[in-house]
Parts: C-alpha cells; structure tokens; sequence
C-alpha cells in the first residue's frame, strides 16, 4: 500500500558550493545519478534520507526496497511508493515476440520511455530510485515545488528511460537495423584504430583528439554531444566539452597523450600530471564561477559539470591507487586511463553484440546475426 507522510520543510536540492550566510549559492534541484558514480550515488542518498527518507513511517532497510517513488506536492503531504509499482518499459526489441513471452536483456535494442504505473503531478516534486541487482540509480525534481514552475518541457518517460538503460548498461543506437549495423561497424574501426596507436607507441596528442572527435560514444553513453576546442574565454579552451544525454548540462574532457609521464622513480605525481590536474581545476572553476556569463553569452550550459581527465596508460596498481585517493578529494576530476579507455569501449561493443546487433565475424567477414 502506498504510504503518506508529511513533510516540515519544502525540499529545494542540494547546495552546488560552499557559501555564508547571506552568500548566493547554486542549488541543483534535479539530477541524475548514474549507477557508476558510486561515491556520488552514496551522497545524494544519504541526502535523501536525512530530507525525505527518514520521514517515511515503516520504511524497509535500504537492502530490501527494490524501487522507490515519492510524490511531493506543494502541501507537503506526501505519498511514497516502495516496491509495489508495476513498472513498465516500452523497448525496441531485435527479434520476434508474443504477447506473455519473456523478455531478456539480449532481446532489447534500447527503451523508449519508462512508465511507472502512477500519475506524477506537473506541479509536484518527485524521487525515483531503480535498481538492477545491486547497481542503483536516483532521478529527483525539486524544480516544480519553487514558485512559477512548468514542467511541460520535461520529458519524464524519456529521462526515467535513460535511468533504465543505465541500469541495464545498454548503449543509445540508431532506429533501423541498417543504422544500427553501420554504427556498430564504425565504432569496431574506431576501437581497432585506438588499439594500433597504442600498440604502436603513438604519441602524438591531436591524433587522440582526432580520434575521440569521430567516436565520442568512448566518452560514455550518457553523453550524446561531444563539441571540440570551444573557447570558454580567450585563456580556457578544453579539449571537449560534453553534453549529458539526461539533462543537457555539460561537462569537460581532457584529453594528454597516453605516454605522458603521471610519475616520479618514487611514485609521486610528475610534474607534467600535476600540470594536467591544476589545468582540468581551471577549467572547472571558471565554468562554475562564469557559469551565467557562459548560458548568456555562448549558449553553454554548465550544472554540476565534471572534468573527465584522459591520461595515463599501463600505470601500476600503487600508482592507481595514488589516482584514485586524488579523486576522492576532489570528486568533480575523474581520471581515466588509456587501459580504463580500451576496457570501457570493449565493454560497450560486447554489449550490443550480446544484445543482439549484428556484427561481423572477424574471420569470414561476412555479415551475421544471432537472430536468424
């Protein structure tokens, strides 16, 4: 049964900096949580409970809710939903089926939308928590709770979608079949050629840029633009900036030859790591700090953005370790290595072979399928 609580305080998000008494803060009011943003994830959860959470009378410990759903009116009365909703994904499926036939995760192509079998009100907030085995995912909206609010220009079936397709790890694909078979081809060229340069000691940075400018999906599939070498002022022009699938906001990818040296003979951070860390700092501090100079005057819209910094390749596992303990401090730099790179992208090509896409087989290179 649906269970109703009240709230004493209207939730408004979670603060995006430090401020002071009477110090304007940014305050993100809706957001995504990938599973993968495991520390992250954890944050916002812990945040959720001490707002929300707590004030749900009998709630089950968090091992046992599968899903979670809370409606937040403007009264504060409010209704929580916690493993009982009949949720339903609308997929585009790559083989044949009947109606009461199982569906499995190798017959799904990508979802669509995402109903949860309730009403959301357009003047309510909401929380969705998802789970898939033991990965996690929260979408929150606060926005509608602030006076003068419209939702009508949100698409909610489609954001819970892309929660689902995360959850499940499956990329975004083209509609036909044949864009599908094209696109899955090119992304192989592209994880070969990655492959080559490695092998082959390559060390020249514009060709990685050259690279990852034709095969963003590397960056990730919750990423659906990546644009090269926009200028933010005259002195801070990264790489990449790139367009979250979910929300439209952006982040920052930066990108050093794979043979830079991140490390000292004593396994301290080399100089030319340090620079790299203090220039994806920079670039992450002016976006924050110019952030409505950015939206007004180039139409480049930061919330909560994250520079993902691409260095490093056949590093040790103390020196990971060293990278990891960094990132922990910092949480907005997240460094990905040429190995992490080639394990990501390797990851993603299994799973649309295993989902059923066509592929080619390495040996006759003739076209197959597995759904013949």
């Amino acid at each position: 049964m649906p269970i109703d609580f009240k709230l004493t305080q209207t939730p408004a998000g979670f603060a995006e900096g430090f401020g002071v008494s009477g110090d304007k803060v940014p305050v993100i009011a809706r957001e995504l949580v990938y599973p993968r943003d495991a520390i992250h994830l954890l944050e916002r959860l812990e945040g959720l409970h001490e707002m929300i959470f707590s004030h749900i009378p009998e709630l089950p410990k968090p091992t046992e809710i599968d899903h979670l759903v809370v409606i937040i009116p403007s009264d504060l009365c409010c209704t929580a939903y916690v493993n009982e909703l009949a949720i339903q994904a609308a997929v585009r499926v790559n083989r044949d089926v009947n109606a009461g036939e199982p569906i499995y995760k190798g017959d799904i192509n990508t979802v669509e939308s995402v109903e949860l079998g309730i009403e959301i009100p357009k003047d309510a907030g909401f929380i969705v928590l998802l789970s898939n085995g033991w990965k996690r995912s929260i979408y929150y909206d606060f926005e509608p709770l602030q006076p003068n609010f419209n939702r009508d220009d949100i698409n909610v079936k489609k954001i819970l979608a892309v929660q689902f397709l995360l959850l499940m790890d499956l990329p975004f694909l083209g509609e036909s079949q044949e864009e599908r078979i094209n696109e899955f081809e090119r992304m192989k060229c592209g994880f070969k050629l990655l492959n080559e340069y490695l092998q082959n000691n390559v060390s020249e940075e514009s060709k990685y840029q050259d690279l990852f400018s034709e095969h963003t999906w590397i960056f990730g599939s919750q990423y659906r633009v990546a644009e090269r070498h926009i200028p933010l002022n005259d002195s801070n022009i990264p790489d990449f900036t790139v367009v979250r699938a979910h929300d439209n906001f952006r982040d920052i990818v930066e990108i050093k030859q794979p043979f830079l040296k991140c490390f000292k003979n004593d396994d301290n951070f080399a100089s030319s790591f340090n620079d790299s860390w203090n220039q994806a700092e920079r670039y992450l501090s002016f976006v924050i700090n110019q952030r409505g100079y950015l939206r007004d005057e180039k139409n480049l819209h930061f919330e909560n953005p994250s520079c993902i910094l691409i260095i490093g390749y056949e590093l040790s596992d103390s020196q990971l370790k060293k990278i990891r303990e960094k990132e922990g401090l910092a949480k907005t730099i997240r460094v990905f290595t040429y190995n992490h790179i080639l394990r990501s992208a390797s990851h993603i090509l299994n799973l649309i072979a295993q989902a059923g896409i066509e592929y080619f087989d390495n040996n006759s290179n003739k076209l197959s399928s597995k759904n013949q």
